[in-house]
């Protein structure tokens, strides 16, 4: 699926992939007992209501594939129901303020997810998605299960500028170090802030890396707000001091003392 070096040969390999995936989810009795394949996580909410899926083919089809299964909603024929997630990231890669529905998904490979604090039916998941060969797409996303009713998206992300965002997407030079810190309750995201940079020499592409201080989000007023700098000026700064840097290693982004 993955090396072999003929592209209808990993397309059929894909598909098999695919059928054989589907089919195990779709048997309601392994709805509390399959976890997770290689490439394809499955994420279970905290609450068990349902769990999702998702997987990247490189240099099959680009584009990420997944679907969502709502716990006690089932098929006619038998067996638990499942929605496919049709990966649209290459027309919408950049809509923070769109709600999508299962068929208009923004594709990502999810690799966390988290109860929005003290909001039923509504879950935080963070994802990847190789969107060229320059970029990754960081994205942190809502989820939304109501009724058995599935959305991408809700205005929970207030930015600099006040506007509300449905989600908040970050695109990344390939093979940079960067992934939103998130607090155990989803209280504080931490992230790296931003700068742009050519990718190579002729500078011809622009790509986007960690410049080595931090922005974060704090959940207040049922949102996460947007706040500019996690330290002050001269704790953002690089600590050149070996007795400060030794103790500011002693805790983490969130100012809690690291594990031992």
């Amino acid at each position: 699926m993955v090396s072999a070096q003929e592209r209808n040969h990993r397309y059929d390999a894909a598909v098999k992939f695919e059928n054989l995936l589907l089919q195990q989810l779709k048997a309601d009795s392994t709805f509390a007992i399959v976890r997770s394949w290689k490439g394809a996580p499955v994420l279970y909410a905290p609450d068990s209501s349902f769990r999702i899926v998702s997987w990247y083919v490189p240099k099959v089809n680009s584009k990420s594939e997944g679907a969502i299964q709502i716990r006690g909603v089932f098929q006619k024929k038998g067996g638990a129901e499942l929605q496919i997630l049709s990966d649209k990231s290459e027309f919408e890669r950049s809509n923070e303020t769109s709600i999508f529905p299962p068929h208009r998904w923004l594709g990502a490979v999810y690799t966390e997810m988290y109860s929005v604090p003290d909001r039923d039916s509504l879950f935080l998941v963070y994802g990847r998605n190789p969107i060229d060969p320059y970029r990754m797409l960081h994205l942190l996303e809502v989820i939304d299960v109501r009724d058995s009713r599935i959305r991408f998206g809700h205005a929970l992300w207030q930015n600099k500028d006040s506007t509300l965002s449905v989600r908040k997407i970050f695109e990344v030079a390939r093979g940079a170090q960067f992934q939103p810190k998130l607090h155990p309750e989803a209280k504080r995201i931490v992230v790296d802030h931003l700068r742009a940079v050519p990718y190579d020499q002729k500078g011809s592409v622009m790509v986007q890396v960690p410049d080595g201080t931090y922005i974060f989000y704090d959940w207040e007023e049922e949102k996460w707000i947007y706040h500019d700098r996690l330290f002050s000026d001269d704790k953002d700064r690089v600590i050149r001091n070996p007795k400060k840097r030794k103790e500011a290693s002693k805790r983490d982004l969130f100012g809690n003392p690291r594990e031992k």
